[in-house]
C-alpha cells in the first residue's frame, strides 16, 4: 500500500492565509447579505496563493491538478466558473494577503 504525501505548502499556506484572513479580511464579509458561502474566501485566496508558485498554470488546469490531487483538502471546491468569479470578488483580499506574507517572510519590496 502506498501512503499519499501531504501537501505541505498547501497546508502552511492555508494556515498562513485562514489566520491573516480571521485577523483582517473576515470583516469585509460584515453585513453582506445571503448565506454565509461553503467554500470559504479564506480557501478561494489559499488556492490564488498556491497558483503564484507554479509556473504558468491559467485557472481551469490548477483548478484540475487540485481536484486531482489535493481534492481531499478541498471537498467542497467550486466548479470553475463558479471558482473563477469568486476568485475575482477576493482579488483585493488576495493582493493584502501577499503583502503581509512577504512582510512576515522579510522579502523587501
Amino acid at each position: 500500500m502506498t501512503r499519499r504525501r501531504i501537501p505541505c505548502a498547501l497546508i502552511s499556506i492555508s494556515g498562513l492565509v485562514d489566520d491573516r484572513y480571521q485577523a483582517q479580511g473576515a470583516s469585509c464579509l460584515e453585513g453582506k447579505p445571503g448565506a454565509k458561502p461553503a467554500f470559504s474566501d479564506s480557501e478561494v485566496i489559499t488556492l490564488m496563493a498556491r497558483m503564484d508558485g507554479i509556473p504558468s498554470p491559467d485557472e481551469t488546469q490548477f483548478i484540475a491538478l487540485i481536484r486531482s490531487h489535493d481534492g481531499a483538502l478541498f471537498p467542497r471546491l467550486l466548479p470553475q466558473r463558479r471558482f473563477n468569479r469568486r476568485a475575482r470578488d477576493v482579488r483585493l483580499r488576495v493582493d493584502m494577503f501577499r503583502r503581509s506574507l512577504l512582510d512576515w517572510l522579510g522579502v523587501p519590496r
